[in-house]
């Protein structure tokens, strides 16, 4: 990336066959007080009708989504989630890049009280959020349990992540492009302990990582999730 776009957001949603969940994942994102965004979907070859469903949903909020705001990248195999996620990195635009889940909602604010905290700590070159867990069809319907595992504070997430410890949520990560840029993307081979590798990495090359107490991300349990199926023998 020659020249980053100064204040775009580029918000990667890597996507496998997760059409029960997505169009809620999108309207998060879409109703963002933040406007200054772009979405990026990465469509890891889905066995579902993905394609089809993401033109339809595209074409329904196009007053709202210029073209260039929205781009859907469907690969030609299946490259798991780190591939994935990694297409999405390179594909963004904006001074900020975000991470979002596409089973996940991120609350309407998180995007500009992220932006916000980039802005007033210049420092600090990825933060995460706090995140509340939730079961059902909708954050409505369904009772919220919080996490504990998170740290807070540049120091505090630095030491941990010195000794193998994971503390922050990789959904809920904003970073600098340019930080990317410099570090790049999540290792494929280690599957499911990517997640942890990529912000670990961040902080061992000396990236400043930091979370916010707000619960900002609302992470959804469901059978399907690459967690779950793990604990199984499951891997995406």
């Amino acid at each position: 990336m020659d020249q980053r776009i100064p204040g775009l957001v580029s918000v990667v949603i890597p996507v496998y066959n997760a059409l029960p969940y997505l169009e809620a994942s999108l309207n998060s994102i879409l109703a963002q007080t933040y406007r200054h965004i772009e979405i990026i979907v990465v469509d890891d070859c889905s066995t579902d009708d993905c394609p089809g469903w993401v033109a339809k949903w595209k074409a329904m909020h196009r007053q709202h989504l210029p073209s260039e705001a929205f781009v859907y990248l469907r690969l030609p195999r299946n490259v798991k989630q780190a591939g994935s996620a990694t297409c999405g990195l390179f594909l963004a635009r904006g001074e900020f890049i975000a991470c979002q889940a596409a089973d996940d909602i991120s609350a309407t604010i998180r995007i500009e009280r992220q932006v916000a905290y980039m802005r007033a700590n210049p420092d600090v070159d990825m933060v995460g959020t706090n995140y509340a867990t939730f079961a059902g069809e909708s954050l409505a319907t369904s009772t919220l349990a919080y996490s504990g595992w998170l740290r807070f504070g540049r120091e505090e997430i630095r030491d941990a992540y010195a000794r193998g410890l994971h503390c922050v949520c990789d959904g809920t990560i904003l970073l600098r492009g340019t930080t990317f840029d410099a570090i790049g993307g999540w290792t494929r081979a280690l599957g499911a302990a990517s997640d942890f590798d990529f912000i670990a990495r961040y902080v061992t090359r000396g990236a400043i990582v930091d979370n916010m107490p707000d619960v900002l991300y609302y992470y959804r349990l469901h059978d399907g999730q690459t967690t779950r199926r793990l604990a199984r023998g499951e891997v995406w």
